[in-house]
């Protein structure tokens, strides 16, 4: 089709189409050899794609014929006014946990003793660690999104020799996985608590199942989000401590994270390789050696002014 053919009719065919294409479906296996018309068709009972995301697909449409106007291949842009908007869900700043957040979930029933199996979040002499002692710990010190880590397999969890790296953590999209972006595929060094407090010795104890997933009760069935089980659960975990909030959830951890390579002073660069966004000099490609090295001594920064004495 010629672009001076494009009406406001195709402008709002494609609108329509890209608020039903399924999110992380340029990476998803069973999404991201399909056509664009076959991904949506396919992609029924898989989540949306952000606002975020729509408005950044559709703004690079706009673009694309306002500069067609302004070069006279086109009288108009059929775009015109033509917009996505906003849902308020979507505008909602996420704020991250401060240090006396981080503290009172350190000393919270499920790192200092709890009631019953099922009333873990009720002060008890129960000193046993659960996958959500574990999950709760991953994402206060290496930064994983929820659904990161609701989906790492016993296999994720790496020993690398070269360089003293240690302990990584692979993200990955390997089999029926997903992940948000290309750049989400990293690896993350295990911190040294994690390391210390024999995570990967209670890894290996897991069953997980056939695919062997760690967390594998927290993994929800068919199609669908990986942390729809799991963030619900977590969130009404903080709801208990008096800490969960529209601007505060479970999502949070990864703004502390953050902030914290921050004030530590860790190189931009370093920090997107830990967070799996996209760098401005390109995509990172962290490997084994020096690199990682680099990467672990960052991330060792992160919770340095916590106390984790109380932790069992």
């Amino acid at each position: 089709m010629p672009i001076a053919a494009v009406t406001k009719d195709h402008i709002r065919e494609y609108r329509k189409a890209l608020l039903k294409l399924p999110a992380n479906h340029a990476v998803h296996p069973k999404l991201k050899k399909l056509s664009f018309k076959d991904k949506i068709l396919q992609g029924v009972g898989f989540p949306a794609l952000k606002d975020k995301t729509k408005q950044k697909h559709f703004g690079i449409l706009t673009s694309f014929f306002n500069w067609c106007e302004n070069a006279g291949y086109v009288d108009n842009s059929p775009v015109g006014k033509i917009k996505i908007k906003k849902t308020s869900k979507d505008s909602i700043v996420k704020l991250p946990f401060d240090h006396d957040d981080l503290q009172a979930i350190l000393e919270a029933p499920l790192f200092t003793g709890y009631k019953t199996e099922k009333i873990w979040t009720a002060p008890g002499k129960i000193k046993k660690r659960r996958p959500e002692y574990w999950f709760v710990l991953i994402a206060m010190l290496s930064g994983l999104r929820i659904g990161e880590i609701v989906q790492l397999r016993k296999c994720d969890l790496k020993h690398i020799e070269k360089g003293g790296v240690g302990w990584v953590i692979d993200v990955n999209a390997d089999e029926d996985k997903t992940v948000k972006t290309p750049q989400s595929v990293r690896q993350v060094p295990l911190h040294e608590k994690l390391v210390n407090l024999d995570f990967p010795a209670w890894v290996q104890k897991v069953g997980g199942g056939k695919k062997g997933f760690i967390f594998y009760g927290l993994l929800p069935g068919g199609k669908g989000e990986p942390s729809k089980k799991a963030s619900p659960k977590f969130n009404r975990f903080l709801k208990k401590l008096g800490l969960h909030s529209k601007q505060k959830t479970f999502h949070s951890f990864r703004h502390s994270f953050k902030d914290a390579l921050k004030t530590a002073k860790v190189v931009p660069y370093d920090i997107d390789s830990l967070m799996g966004h996209d760098s401005d000099k390109g995509s990172v490609k962290y490997g084994v050696g020096s690199e990682l090295e680099s990467l672990r001594v960052a991330i060792d920064s992160v919770g340095k002014k916590l106390n984790f004495s109380k932790l069992f």
